[in-house]
């Protein structure tokens, strides 16, 4: 068996080496997936809330792991976010990239966003960095071993396509 860490259970708190462990290999398995990078990121997403009189709204989840973003964009007209809002029910990594997303978003048309998205959705399948605007991605390089978390990184870039459409419609 292999040497563990020990791990704390309120109602066992004298038997919790018996009943919980998780082994080094776990242990940094998770730290080198959670950096200390995606975890900021996931903590200072911006531009969060609802908008009020928006042109158009989306909601989007993850099939994988359940990620939801809910976005809501106002668009000048240019067709490009004068205003953007979005809501994030989602894992540290669909939280990290809603936050990258969010320094960005405002000016953009739905050309751009859609050019973003195959920019990090290349990068997510081994391709090369994302470039421009988009470069803050590279900084989600820990969720490329992890394809079920990869649909959560492109929520944003989905949900804005689709609210852009909607607002597109009306």
């Amino acid at each position: 068996m292999a040497k563990g860490r020990a791990v704390w259970h309120p109602q066992r708190p004298k038997q919790y080496k018996a009943f919980h462990t998780m082994t080094d290999a776990a242990t940094q398995a998770i730290h080198k997936l959670y950096t200390r990078d995606i975890l900021r990121l996931a903590g200072g997403i911006s531009l969060v809330g609802r908008l009020d009189g928006a042109d158009g709204e989306a909601i989007r989840t993850s099939r994988l792991c359940g990620s939801t973003i809910t976005v809501a964009v106002r668009v000048d007209g240019d067709a490009r976010i004068a205003d953007y809002a979005q809501q994030v029910r989602a894992c540290a990594f669909g939280q990290a990239s809603a936050s990258l997303f969010a320094e960005v978003v405002v000016g953009l048309g739905a050309d751009d966003v859609s050019g973003g998205q195959a920019s990090v959705q290349a990068f997510l399948k081994g391709g090369s960095e994302p470039e421009g605007r988009w470069a803050g991605f590279s900084r989600l390089a820990p969720v490329l071993d992890v394809p079920a978390r990869h649909g959560a990184v492109l929520l944003p870039f989905e949900a804005t396509l689709a609210a852009l459409q909607a607002a597109s419609a009306t």
